[in-house]
């Protein structure tokens, strides 16, 4: 029985419904992941402590700015993990189509 290549499979199953949902959901993901990534390397060249606003005469208001960072920092490692884990669903649905499509073919 011939074996298809596993090149022939992933071009077989980027042309499903859900491969390319999954393949869709991955590039938005990526894009979203690299634009938290930047903010953060941005934010944490950019802010280096507190934000200080003067009222009145005397009276400050200092705001710590740092939780920004840490919480681009959450977002980028939410992205990661989302990226990881549709990767990982995609390989599982690579491996079940492929064994589907050389039964088929």
């Amino acid at each position: 029985m011939y074996e298809n290549t596993k090149k022939e499979v992933k071009e077989a199953f980027k042309k499903t419904l859900y491969g390319k949902k999954v393949n869709k959901y991955m590039l938005i993901g990526a894009i979203l992941f690299l634009i938290s990534l930047v903010i953060s390397v941005i934010l944490s060249f950019v802010i280096n402590g507190s934000l200080t606003i003067d009222y009145f005469d005397n009276n400050t208001i200092s705001i710590n700015l740092n939780w920004i960072c840490y919480l681009f920092y959450v977002i980028t490692l939410i992205f990661v993990l989302i990226l990881v884990y549709l990767d990982v669903k995609r390989d599982g649905a690579i491996k079940q189509f492929e064994e589907n499509y050389n039964k088929k073919n």
